[in-house]
């Protein structure tokens, strides 16, 4: 394959506009073109939308709490409001080298008030991995693996909209989905060009269930119990629940709302949907679940309330459908759910979360689309497809882009570029591609007593994940903001 010099910023930023008008041509909703104001000083009082995204640099490398002679790195992030002017990340921690893919050691929750001021030191450990017997390979001593943790939470000193106290305020809950890893090579190794390590247990030796955590702060202290397994999926109006979800819950009341992956009872496939949870007794469970997508193993699903009242809800769909970008609006409580935005050729199948600036302007945050890498048939892959490659270039997770939803909530406004590793950093470290990816944001409200629209995504050289390469000196997690025109929208009554 003839490799090109990099693009500079300008002629990718063309590239980005084309692709992202193609979309019209394949079918489905296209995304409206709009530029974006010179100035914010320059729209009127009420105009909404995105003007900007910052460019900080990275906030945290490595917990603290990193055991001597490892190395462990604060990578995938979701921010969350925890009282007035203080706000919380769920940070996923992942070890360098680690046995396979995706493989975590732990998550830690840590309180800020500025995006620019961190301290890794003040980090809280909500859980680790643990060992125990897989029960579905003969009590085999299993790695319990667990995943970046969804979080809903009330925050202390929150009211009613009416301005009365709210009764749950400064508890909430974190949700993982533990997942039995091998300790050993005794399951096999893979040795695919864009992927080798630990085989995981699979078919009916796999095995995975839910832990949730009820966490509390009181305005000075944010814990974490120690953790309830369900003994089996819960099971809420017909469906058997699962994790599968990223970001943040919303409020609606006195309860909190929550994208969930489910599996309706007497199917063998799984969906996406909304999860109402309630604190009953002093503890959050889950009490209304809504199937939302076909049973189509869709998977990551987010959600935000718009400025109209109504809900908007995404999912990550399957490879194999495209991946289509769709978003689906609830108009009223109870009502039906419409597919508002169902777009193809945008977005590779990497992970997508629906958002919100703090104007309540909502945005989707994806993976620029870029072509498959295919490798030859005779070869033995993951899909046919090398996620290394091409490399230098520009992988399937190499840049991150935002898209602001247009006025009538049908397609999308001009993409803006949030993340290119290869033009701020160049070609990684290990010469393969780079890999931004995670990206998930939360309007929080900050030291200053602004609303924000803070989004955090995780940065590596994809090879760090599938070869066991060490770290970049870039990896890490990192924290940015969404600038809107408009007057704040905030989530919460904060009095």
């Amino acid at each position: 394959m003839a490799r090109s010099a990099p693009l500079t910023r300008r002629e990718f930023a063309r590239r980005l506009a084309r692709q992202a008008a193609g979309a019209v041509a394949l079918g489905g909703i296209g995304l409206q073109g709009r530029a974006a104001p010179a100035s914010p000083a320059a729209a009127p009082a009420e105009r909404r939308g995105v003007w900007r995204v910052t460019h900080l640099p990275r906030a945290l490398t490595s917990p603290v709490s990193t055991p001597p002679g490892e190395t462990w790195r604060y990578l995938i992030v979701y921010p969350f409001q925890v009282a007035p002017r203080l706000a919380g990340l769920s940070l996923n921690i992942k070890p360098s080298p680690g046995p396979g893919q995706d493989f975590p050691v732990g998550g830690d929750i840590l309180l800020f008030d500025d995006l620019q001021r961190l301290e890794p030191a003040e980090a809280i450990p909500l859980f680790r991995n643990h060992d125990a017997p897989n029960p579905h390979a003969d009590g085999k001593l299993a790695h319990m693996t667990k995943p970046p943790a969804q979080i809903g939470f009330v925050p202390w000193g929150a009211r009613r909209a009416d301005g009365r106290p709210h009764p749950h305020a400064g508890t909430g809950f974190a949700l993982t989905s533990p997942i039995a890893q091998p300790v050993d090579d005794s399951e096999g190794t893979l040795h695919f060009p864009d992927r080798i390590g630990r085989r995981s247990f699979t078919g009916s030796r796999s095995f995975r269930y839910l832990e949730c955590y009820q966490l509390r702060y009181d305005g000075r202290t944010f814990t974490g119990d120690a953790g309830k397994r369900f003994a089996a999926p819960p099971e809420v109006d017909g469906c058997l629940l699962r994790v599968g979800g990223m970001g943040a819950a919303i409020p609606d009341g006195d309860d909190l709302l929550i994208g969930m992956q489910a599996q309706r009872i007497g199917s063998d496939r799984l969906g996406a949907g909304l999860a109402r949870w309630r604190r009953i007794d002093g503890e959050w469970r889950p009490v209304a679940f809504t199937l939302i997508t076909p049973e189509d193993n869709s998977m990551e699903p987010t959600l935000v309330r718009d400025l109209d009242g109504s809900l908007l809800f995404l999912a990550r769909a399957p490879r194999h459908l495209g991946p289509p970008v769709r978003i689906w609006r609830q108009a009223g409580t109870g009502g039906p759910w419409e597919l508002r935005i169902n777009v193809n050729g945008i977005t590779n199948s990497t992970p997508i979360t629906l958002n919100q600036a703090a104007d309540g302007t909502p945005y989707v945050l994806l993976n620029l689309r870029q072509p498959d890498f295919r490798l030859p048939p005779d070869v033995p892959s993951d899909g046919g497809i090398s996620r290394l490659e091409p490399k230098g270039r520009r992988g399937e997770r190499s840049t991150i882009c935002l898209l602001a939803l247009n006025e009538a909530r049908d397609g999308f406004c001009t993409p803006l570029i949030v993340k290119d590793p290869l033009v701020d950093y160049g070609v990684p470290p290990h010469g393969t591609v780079w890999a931004a990816d995670h990206a998930t944001g939360s309007v929080v409200q900050l030291a200053d007593g602004q609303w924000h629209g803070v989004f955090g995504y995780r940065l590596l050289e994809w090879i760090e994940n599938t070869h066991f390469a060490p770290p970049t000196p870039q990896t890490g997690c990192y924290l940015d903001e969404v600038i809107s025109l408009g007057p704040p929208r905030p989530p919460w009554n904060l009095g």
